[in-house]
């Protein structure tokens, strides 16, 4: 997650928490240095949220999430006030556990260390675009 600021997103993430749901987050080194990030991200972890900030010197810019393996919710939707009231932003939700796969693997593969450089490959996943073109 590049940035996550929004408390109350932050609030329903700590309540899915305390109902047992499995939440675990990954964000951007330099967004989470930033006075706010880092207070949200101290509420999580104080709520017992995993919260692993990328070490990496390029930006952690997904804004993505994966629901019971079976949803995804991507777009450009930054996690803060300021995507919800002042920026135009898009975020959708997809029904495609082959996709949900997908992103998985991808979340799997968010290293603190590793540079290696991901090109992803999902757009096809669960959508034709034969005759689109």
């Amino acid at each position: 997650m590049y940035g996550l600021t929004h408390p109350a997103i932050v609030a329903a993430l700590v309540a899915a928490k305390n109902r047992g749901v499995d939440v675990a987050l990954k964000t951007d080194k330099i967004e989470s240095a930033g006075k706010t990030q880092a207070g949200m991200i101290t509420k999580l972890q104080a709520a017992g949220v995993p919260v692993e900030v990328s070490e990496q010197s390029r930006h952690l810019h997904h804004k993505f999430a994966v629901i019971d393996g079976r949803y995804v919710v991507p777009g450009s939707y930054n996690w803060t006030e300021n995507a919800e009231r002042r920026n135009r932003e898009n975020l959708v939700i997809l029904e495609c556990p082959e996709m949900a796969q997908v992103f998985s693997a991808e979340w799997e593969s968010i290293r603190k260390h590793s540079l290696e450089e991901k090109r992803c490959s999902y757009v096809e996943t669960c959508f034709s675009f034969d005759g689109i073109w």
